[in-house]
This record gives C-alpha cells, structure tokens and sequence, in this order.
C-alpha cells in the first residue's frame, strides 16, 4: 500500500471514529433523558392515583409508560375528572420515542448501504411484515433528547396544576395568562414543538424514511 493510500485511510478511519464517539454522545444523552422522564412520570401516577410514596414505591415500581399512562387514564375517569390534554399530548410522542428508544438498546446500530446508519429488527422479524427500520443518528438523537426535554416539563406543569384544582379541565389554554410565572413557564415550554417526527412508514418495511429531521 502507498503512502498515498495509507493516509487516506488513516484519515477515513479517524472520521469514522469522529462520528461515532459524537453518535455515542448524542446517544448517551438520550437514555440519561429518558431515564430522567420515568422518574417523573412515577410521581405523576402517584399524585393521579393519590397513593402515598411508601406504598406507591412497592405498588408501581417497573410499571412501564403504557401501564403508568393507562392507570393514569383510569384514575382519572373513576373519579369523573376531565381528561389532561397535555398529558395526552405528552403520552403520544413519548409512545413514539419509547419505541424508538427499545429498538436502539435491542437491537442496536448498522450501516446500510442506502439509509446510513439504521436501527432495524430485521434479524429477528419472523414475517416480512414485521420488519422495522429505524434511521438514526446522532442529530436524531439529538431531537429526541429535546423532545425528551419538552416532555419534563409538560409533566412539572401538570403537577402544578393539580396541585391547584385537580378537579379543573386540565387543557392548558385555558391556564396560559391566568397562572404564576414558575407554571407559565413549564406550560410554554411543554408545548413546544416537537423536534423528533416518526418516520412517514412508521418506520416499517426496507425503504423507511431518510434523512435529518427539524
């Protein structure tokens, strides 16, 4: 091998390991922020549920986010409270980035000829079908980290705003303007856009959305 080419190597090796210590950042960021939010959510179901910490910590310990947000739903219906619209709004992208989420710790990164970087179970799908593809990346990752961000605080203003009148229809236009300052903030920043967008096939089948997302 030439200099030549043994140098262009070296420096297409050096910006492979670039790239990937960056990914791994993004990545670590991720999982930190994600942990972050079931901590919290804990303490949403505790409060909805009026259980106290003792007993709430023996009772609901490894109750995953479709569990805490359909006991969360129940509550709230037994006792004829109205539904939280940001709770819901908060449910539903945190279902979509909780299955992104298990996929990238299951089944990890690959590099695909034509999507880049991908997370996808195709190894273990048992039907075409099932197969899911996931683009990832650590701009992705970066997104779902915000979204991740927005997420704490829909779930720091609803505390707050049970913690006023949990009776109360919990749509958070009807409290923008009429709250304190701390609450105004948590509602303006929990209803952010969202950064992360599912990919248009929910990422299933071979040719799933590519590309960086905004």
């Amino acid at each position: 091998m030439s200099d030549h080419n043994s140098a262009e190597l070296s420096a297409k090796n050096e910006k492979v390991r670039r790239e990937t210590a960056v990914y791994h950042q993004a990545l670590g960021e991720m999982i930190e922020r994600f942990s972050r939010v079931e901590g919290q959510l804990q303490r949403v179901l505790w409060r909805e549920t009026s259980t106290p910490p003792e007993v709430a910590k023996a009772i609901f310990s490894g109750v995953r986010i479709d569990q805490a947000r359909d006991l969360i739903r129940r509550t709230r219906e037994a006792r004829g409270a109205p539904e939280s619209k940001l709770l819901a709004r908060m449910f539903t992208q945190l279902g979509i980035l909780n299955q992104a989420r298990n996929d990238i710790v299951h089944f990890g990164a690959w590099g695909d000829p034509e999507l880049g970087r991908v997370v996808t179970n195709r190894r273990l799908a048992h039907i075409p079908e099932r197969v899911r593809v996931l683009p990832i990346s650590a701009e992705i990752l970066r997104n779902m980290s915000h979204d991740l961000a927005i997420i704490n605080e829909c779930i720091q203003a609803h505390l707050m705003m049970i913690a006023e009148t949990p009776e109360r229809t919990i749509d958070p236009e009807d409290w923008i303007g009429k709250v304190n300052q701390p609450l105004a903030t948590y509602l303006s920043l929990g209803l952010s856009p969202w950064h992360y967008k599912q990919p248009s096939q929910g990422f299933t089948g071979r040719r799933s959305q590519k590309g960086s997302q905004g």
